[in-house]
């Protein structure tokens, strides 16, 4: 999130916690997909996207990453992207509130 931020030079991302109730109630989104999919919110329209479509989505609003745009829509169009982002997220470390120390963050066992 932090680095997205910083790439974000018109501003055009805003960024909430699954963790925030009040965000999953207003949205009525269900707390178990957004840990397993990261989504997006088009605030104009209310539609929610997921997983490879929220990454194309953001891919879009930032200048810098527009070069991998192409990549991203074709990936979906071919039906891959879905599948290299869910075996991507399955492998990354969702760490537990409170789990961070100043810079360090203690990772969850695995077993």
């Amino acid at each position: 999130m932090n680095t997205l931020a910083r790439l974000d030079c018109f501003r055009r991302l805003q960024y909430e916690s699954t963790r925030n109730k009040a965000v999953l109630n207003t949205y009525s989104l269900n707390y178990e997909k957004l840990e397993k999919r990261m989504h997006t919110i088009r605030l104009q329209d209310g539609k929610i996207e997921e997983g490879i479509d929220s990454i194309f989505r953001i891919v879009k609003q930032i200048p810098l990453l527009w070069i991998a745009a192409p990549f991203l829509q074709l990936s979906i169009w071919i039906g891959v992207g879905s599948k290299i982002y869910d075996w991507l997220a399955s492998k990354r470390k969702i760490l537990p509130v409170g789990g961070c120390e100043g810079d360090f963050c203690r990772l969850p066992d695995r077993s």
